[in-house]
């Protein structure tokens, strides 16, 4: 699925998680708005059930800026 949390501004970085069959995509205009999702992602022990992989990817530059895999 994909999440707008641009609050109306064009997507600049993506925050995607991925494990068998769920591949969310999360946009933010802000790159710290989207490491401070990234962490409480990696730091939440819920995710490990549900994600095998979280990456910010920056859009304007095709890079991908943070990765964490889960163990």
């Amino acid at each position: 699925m994909r999440f707008d949390y641009c609050k109306g501004k064009s997507a600049k970085y993506v925050v995607s998680v991925y494990y068998k069959m769920v591949d969310d995509h999360y946009y933010f205009h802000y790159y710290k708005e989207a490491k401070d999702f990234f962490e409480r992602l990696k730091n939440n022990t819920k995710t490990k059930e549900v994600a095998r992989t979280i990456k910010v990817s920056d859009l304007e530059k095709d890079i991908t800026k943070d990765f964490y895999k889960f163990s």
